[in-house]
């Protein structure tokens, strides 16, 4: 169990679902065509070569509550990295590269490596590596050019259907920033669902998601729920990512 709770951690909740209806005051929105949401939305993401924070990690499910803290850092199009703390106390890491997973059990004295398809088959996490990247930035993972746009509450709402996927983007009506991105794979028959809030401008200038709220239901799983809140975010500073395995450690098949 506790490799999954690692695992779960690891991946930040990057596929979570329970859709839910949005609740919002409603107050009139002048209308915005598709294109002029779009741009905002392009407008809007986050671009770092590297990206590094600290984060709080509440993590609930499987019958388990778990309180983390965890140092994060990115290298674009190479590398996830992630160190998960207990009461000061390193017991895991993890890291993604583009094509592997590998995660080390302080506690239990194992390691894990697997290629990145082990996402997709024990936590139903079919993303591509910069798609993992994109959502740790609190950036849309998939665009497309036949999205339609409507005003629901007080946020607009961006949405396309093909055969395989049904996405919703939920911007604020007035800052035009990403509160919510819903995806469902109409195939696996699950449901994404990211909430993102506490927005602060960073040095660069754009406006970061401090605060996470990562639901997901499958079939498998069960419900989990993950939240993670931010704080001291570095934007293209480079950050060491070191991980090795202790000759001694039991390498889980």
């Amino acid at each position: 169990m506790a490799k999954k709770i690692f695992l779960a951690l690891l991946i930040l909740g990057f596929l979570f679902a329970g859709c839910k209806e949005k609740k919002t005051k409603t107050y009139d929105l002048k209308k915005r065509s598709t294109k002029t949401l779009l741009k905002h939305l392009k407008q809007n993401e986050i671009q770092a070569t590297w990206f590094s924070s600290k984060a709080s990690i509440d993590f609930n499910g499987n019958n388990q509550s778990v309180s983390l803290t965890s140092n994060i850092r990115m290298k674009k199009d190479s590398i996830i990295w992630m160190n998960i703390k207990k009461f000061g106390f390193e017991v895991g890491r993890a890291m993604i590269t583009k094509d592997s997973v590998f995660v080390l059990s302080r506690l239990t004295q194992q390691y894990l490596a697997k290629d990145l398809n082990y996402l997709k088959n024990n936590f139903n996490v079919s993303l591509t590596f910069s798609q993992l990247q994109a959502l740790l930035l609190g950036n849309p993972i998939y665009f497309s050019d036949k999205y339609k746009s409507n005003i629901k509450g007080n946020e607009y709402r961006l949405a396309t259907n093909n055969s395989d996927y049904q996405v919703e983007y939920f911007l604020d009506g007035l800052s035009y920033l990403l509160t919510t991105m819903i995806i469902r794979d109409k195939k696996e028959v699950r449901d994404v669902s990211v909430d993102q809030s506490d927005y602060k401008l960073l040095p660069n200038g754009k406006s970061f998601s401090y605060f996470r709220r990562l639901d997901f239901f499958t079939s498998s799983s069960g419900s989990i729920t993950i939240e993670l809140d931010f704080s001291k975010i570095e934007i293209d500073v480079p950050k060491k990512t070191p991980f090795s395995v202790p000759d001694d450690y039991e390498r889980i098949d």
